[in-house]
């Protein structure tokens, strides 16, 4: 998992809210400037979801927290489909 800080803050600011978030996995910089460009990204929270032959197999805009089981069955297919290659 990759995520995008889409409010151009300063990695401060990002290092210190993923500090207090206990989030582990990498956050990039500067994505408000680019993603809107470059990937059609409109509103916050998107998601790609991208397998692991880099092939962009969905997207999704927004967060419900009712969504997690779905979203983590989502995951769990496309790691089988990884093993199973």
């Amino acid at each position: 998992m990759i995520a995008v800080n889409d409010w151009d803050e300063d990695a401060a600011t990002v290092g210190k809210f993923a500090t207090q978030s206990k989030l582990t996995h990498k956050i990039l910089l500067m994505g408000g400037k680019i993603s809107p460009e470059l990937y059609g990204v409109t509103s916050s929270p998107t998601s790609f979801w991208i397998d692991h032959k880099g092939i962009v197999r969905g997207r999704s805009v927004g967060f419900n927290v009712a969504h997690v089981p779905k979203m983590e069955q989502k995951i769990e297919k496309m790691l089988a489909e990884m093993k199973g290659k």
